[in-house]
């Protein structure tokens, strides 16, 4: 009776428990499965290094223009590149700072300072743009709280075929649109973390 009475009074307690604390943060966005990575596929930038401080010019707290983006080694067959950036350590979860797709194949870079336009210029020729977690197209500058550092990763895609996308669709919907498609990844991380 004791046994059933102390087992009754935990699994009331249960959901209590787990109400408690701050609200859960979303879990991180599930990446479009590759058939194989390819270590020679890899994204930089001059702007700053892997897992190093994105420089503030690229920032909302200065000029806030994309960085420059460069990549080399992409598998035979790829038709297309696509692009996003999230920031995992976001308060409210996993937030979209950039979707760019169509990506011609024989490009090997992404200049700075691309417009906040859903169909880029001619230098980019077919590529198109997304919605950010705040709903805007194009590249949402970092703009953390202060004092934590956060982080900032560029998931770079080669995909096999030609994407029949739309203008401004969210991540979600690019990472549904390129499932099974994905030759290849790369990633570029950087961090930044606001003056206080």
């Amino acid at each position: 009776m004791m046994l059933r009475l102390l087992s009754l009074l935990l699994f009331g307690l249960a959901p209590a428990l787990v109400g408690c604390g701050q609200p859960a943060a979303s879990p991180p966005a599930p990446s479009p499965s590759a058939k194989a990575d390819t270590p020679g596929f890899v994204l930089t930038s001059p702007a700053f290094k892997n897992d190093e401080a994105i420089p503030m010019k690229y920032t909302r707290d200065r000029e806030g223009f994309n960085p420059r983006l460069d990549w080399k080694g992409a598998p035979a067959g790829t038709k297309e590149f696509a692009l996003v950036m999230d920031d995992p350590d976001a308060p409210g979860g996993v937030f979209t700072h950039w979707v760019i797709y169509k990506i011609p194949a024989d490009m090997n870079s992404i200049p700075e300072d691309v417009p906040m336009l859903e169909t880029v210029p001619s230098y980019l020729r077919s590529a198109m743009q997304g919605k950010t977690s705040d709903n805007d197209v194009g590249y949402f500058p970092p703009s953390p709280p202060p004092g934590k550092v956060h982080h900032y990763v560029f998931h770079f895609y080669a995909l096999d075929a030609p994407l029949n996308l739309p203008p401004g669709r969210t991540a979600e919907e690019l990472r549904e649109a390129i499932r099974g498609h994905v030759l290849a990844t790369a990633e570029l991380t950087g961090t930044y973390q606001r003056p206080r």
